[in-house]
């Protein structure tokens, strides 16, 4: 059953991706091009030299920890540059190590990629990084994915990529970039050296780890074998404009004759994706008619909606609906800023999108001012400060708008709207178009295309049980293409995974590098 926080979730972040199409098919064919010779360990290895320069930009001593945060050009940027764009070829990372490792000959590091929206450094390194260090004396590289924060276009909306095209720019920068701090790690004697990352996050990680020739720790987390699922099926697919993407399909003849030849979908995958297609366009009607049958009924038969037993509590006014949604919102945005006790060197440049203002105190309060308005056809809601306090009151608030199925797309259909919908439910067109992003997806994200990592024993997937982002479990089918990987669940969708199981995140961290040292420390030392 489709996970309902999911998508409530998403339907109240009101994020877009790839808002500007497909991207140019000459970039479009360059990196599946590219693809075919990073997917190669031994090539994509010749890429990135043992010496490649990595200038530190400072080294600062907490009473935690040791904060080293440094750069360098993307290695990318050199092989296409046409495709990645001026803010995105400097490499931005911070590593956050132990003032004092348990073994001078184990140094675990593993690098974090980012997940969807997770920019700058502040979010992992307070959430996993740290922790990591007391939990298991395992030092981070903390990178900042291009696209997000530092290395953000300034024509980028927040997080919102505008282009497919970027989601595969970033992927193959993050892979080059890896090698580079692989190989600056071991020149500081660090070691066994790992990956891991949430969301796309751990999809990233995954795509990381089949550069390195040497066994790596892996530790993917609420991830897939794929993008294109997640694009296509996940609840995620809402929020793609497909009618324009259609249409610039349909209209683009080096999309539709050349690109598209290029790219092939794994063998099972299309027939799956026209299934999900069409199941949730049904469900969306279905959704969008009950609920307008529900909102008619209530206004009609209003001593109806005091039956706390009904389906769809009606909104009495527009302020209140106006209220709360501005209260989803803000936790949307925010929720990973829960029990964060900030610095005051992240003061300087470290920024949400919506000029967060966090404060950390005893009770573990973090005030978010959001100066974004919320509004509907006839009232404006002034700014306002929501207090946050705990996950236990982000979830709540979450669910809260479960049971009332608040859904600003929903509330605000008309008859027409339910009409037009019935009448253009799947297009030849839009099937094109989709299957072409099924196709475009897997050619240059699904791990079948790219090289096994040399230990697939040392990969742990932790995967949430009803993740409506990440259909088909995630990585439930792991093993087909790393053979001796384990696959552990949380309960819940990804949302409550994302904020609740934090730690359990850490803990196939800190297990996976204990694998690593059982089977080539121990061993070592024994013999």
């Amino acid at each position: 059953m489709t996970n309902k926080l999911d998508q409530i979730y998403r339907s109240i972040r009101m994020t877009k991706y790839f808002v500007n199409g497909w991207g140019k098919p000459e970039n479009l064919k360059r990196l599946c091009e590219f693809r075919k010779i990073v997917a190669n360990r031994e090539s994509c290895y010749k890429l990135v030299p043992p010496d490649y320069p990595v200038k530190i930009d400072k080294e600062e001593e907490e009473k935690d920890c040791i904060l080293i945060t440094g750069h360098f050009l993307s290695p990318l940027a050199t092989y296409l540059p046409e495709c990645v764009p001026d803010a995105c070829k400097t490499a931005h990372f911070q590593m956050v190590l132990p003032k004092k490792w348990q073994d001078e000959n184990f140094k675990p590091v593993i690098l974090h990629t980012a997940g969807t929206g997770d920019q700058y450094f502040w979010r992992r390194r307070n959430f996993i990084a740290k922790p990591l260090i007391k939990e298991g004396g395992i030092g981070s590289i903390i990178i900042e994915n291009p696209f997000y924060g530092l290395r953000k276009p300034v024509e980028q909306s927040r997080s919102c990529l505008q282009y497919v095209s970027d989601i595969f720019v970033m992927g193959g920068c993050l892979m080059l970039e890896a090698l580079v701090l692989f190989h600056f790690s071991e020149r500081f004697g660090y070691g066994p050296l790992g990956t891991t990352g949430l969301s796309m996050g751990g999809h990233l990680a995954s795509l990381a780890a089949t550069t390195w020739p040497k066994p790596l720790v892996i530790v993917p987390c609420l991830s897939s074998l794929t993008a294109s699922h997640v694009f296509t099926q996940g609840a995620i697919s809402h929020a793609l404009n497909w009618k324009m993407l259609e249409k610039e399909y349909v209209s683009n003849d080096c999309l539709r004759n050349e690109v598209q030849k290029m790219v092939k979908i794994i063998e099972g995958d299309a027939f799956r994706a026209g299934q999900q297609f069409a199941k949730k366009l049904t469900e969306q009607v279905s959704s969008f008619e009950s609920t307008y049958e529900d909102r008619n009924h209530a206004e009609v038969h209003p001593a109806a909606s005091n039956d706390a037993n009904s389906r769809l509590q009606p909104i009495q006014s527009n302020k209140a609906m106006a209220t709360l949604a501005s209260e989803a919102k803000t936790a949307a945005i925010q929720s990973s800023i829960l029990s964060i006790q900030t610095d005051n060197a992240d003061n300087n440049y470290e920024k949400c999108d919506n000029y967060c203002n966090l404060e950390s105190n005893s009770d573990v309060t973090t005030t978010v001012d959001l100066s974004t308005t919320i509004c509907d056809q006839n009232s404006h809601i002034k700014d306002e400060i929501v207090k946050t306090q705990t996950t236990n009151n982000l979830l709540n608030l979450i669910v809260r708008l479960t049971r009332a199925s608040i859904n600003f797309n929903v509330l605000n259909k008309s008859k027409d709207d339910l009409n037009a919908l019935k009448q253009n439910e799947t297009s030849p067109g839009e099937q094109q178009a989709l299957y072409f992003m099924n196709g475009i997806m897997d050619e240059c994200t699904h791990l079948k295309n790219f090289a096994v990592p040399v230990d697939t024993s040392l990969a742990i997937a932790v995967c949430a049980d009803n993740d409506a982002y990440v259909p088909d479990r995630g990585m439930i089918n792991i093993k087909s293409v790393w053979p001796d990987a384990e696959v552990r669940y949380v309960k819940g969708g990804h949302v409550r995974a994302y904020v609740q199981y934090q730690k359990e995140f850490r803990l196939a961290i800190v297990d996976a590098f204990e694998k690593y040292r059982k089977k080539y420390v121990s061993a070592t030392r024994e013999n």
